[in-house]
């Protein structure tokens, strides 16, 4: 009782005035004390192991990136190709006309 007597002396709590006297009283009706006891020797242990590892994230972004940019290389080569037989038909058609015209 005299360890919770000191502890609470160098807390910042204020004291009531007759704390002298009264320091036993005071501290049964406004502390609580608590007993922990061990109830089994058995240990339980917890081991977390990573599913998603760093290899693994990094693995991933390379594929999604590969992914999306192949994909863009793939539109915009198509649309190149695209744009060639669009003007490689305009460009015929204008030849046949001129052709006719002569």
């Amino acid at each position: 009782m005299s360890d919770i007597k000191s502890f609470v002396e160098n807390s910042s709590v204020p004291l009531p005035a007759n704390w002298s006297v009264m320091w036993r009283d005071y501290i049964r009706m406004n502390y609580l004390s608590i007993n922990v006891v061990c109830e089994t020797n058995v240990i339980d242990v917890n081991q977390q192991t990573l599913v998603y590892t760093t290899n693994t994230l990094i693995s991933n972004i390379g594929a999604q990136a590969g992914l999306w940019l192949g994909l863009t290389v793939l539109v915009f080569a198509e649309l190149i190709e695209l744009l060639y037989h669009l003007l490689r038909f305009t460009f015929q058609k204008i030849r046949s006309k001129m052709q006719r015209n002569k």
